[in-house]
This record gives C-alpha cells, structure tokens and sequence, in this order.
C-alpha cells in the first residue's frame, strides 16, 4: 500500500521472518481496511516509488546508516507503527 511522502505498508509473505519486525493484523484508519502482517518503511526518501501496489518485493531490513537528505513531508500517511529500512532488492 503506498501512502503519501513515500510512506508505504508492506506485507511480509515469508514465513521465516520473525513476528517481532512486523505487525500480525493493522487497521488502517482512514479505509477501515485490515492487513496481516504488515511494517512501514522508514526510508521514505529512498524507497522506490514506482512500486505499484500488490507488487511482490524481495527486501532485506537494513540499519539506518544515513540520516534522509531529502525534504520531510509533514502530511498525514497512517502506517503501521513497526516500521523499518526497506532496501528492495528486486522487483516480481
């Protein structure tokens, strides 16, 4: 799901990943609509934003090594509060 200023909720399909770095069910508040095993990305300034939504990503989590060097967007995106660096390794 893509939210504004480059916030975006993905899903987890990999059942190896533990439970701790995701969230097992999110409501977002402005649809109403409930997702499983879900976690935002916190490196919205370099999250691709071509990705489409329901776009099968293969990512790693990585460790904030750099502070975002881009313009914060201060608009109001819901997501979910367990929320990572998302470096997307490949597109499906």
């Amino acid at each position: 799901m893509r939210g504004l200023c480059g916030n975006a909720v993905v899903q987890v399909m990999d059942p190896s990943m533990p439970p701790a770095f995701y969230e097992a069910s999110w409501r977002d508040p402005m649809t109403g609509t409930v997702y499983e095993n879900v976690m935002g990305n916190l490196n919205y300034c370099s999250f691709p934003g071509d990705i489409k939504e329901n776009t099968i990503i293969n990512f790693t989590i990585e460790s904030p090594t750099v502070l975002p060097d881009c313009a914060q967007c201060k608009a109001y995106s819901p997501s979910p509060e367990k929320r990572h660096y998302i470096r997307v390794c490949s597109i499906e």
